[in-house]
């Protein structure tokens, strides 16, 4: 209910903290899924924190899989990298290895 009305008013829903998170950074950290649903119906999926990490690099490095999926399929850039070069997001490779993590 919370991220609809954050939907609904005018404003940037990509605003961020002095940290550069932004709520999908912070709903991807936290797997919620439903939220990052609706918040990519007006996100931008490839908005960087300060340490440059999209939502997508937080969902894949803490095995998020369903996030991830839901990342890639809003056209998220898989190829994006964080400030230490480490991260890199392809969507089948990482979709799959996340899948055999989360099955485990």
């Amino acid at each position: 209910m919370v991220v609809r009305l954050l939907l609904e008013r005018p404003g940037d829903v990509d605003t961020s903290d002095k940290d550069g998170r932004t709520t999908l950074h912070v709903a991807a950290e936290k797997a919620y899924s439903q939220v990052i649903r609706l918040l990519l119906k007006k996100a931008n999926p490839d908005v960087q924190d300060w340490m440059k990490q999209i939502a997508l690099h937080i969902a894949a490095r803490s095995g998020y899989v369903e996030v991830v999926q839901r990342s890639v399929e809003k056209d998220t850039d898989i190829e994006a990298k964080d400030s230490l070069d480490t991260q890199r997001c392809r969507s089948e490779e990482h979709t799959s290895e996340l899948q055999s993590h989360h099955d485990l």
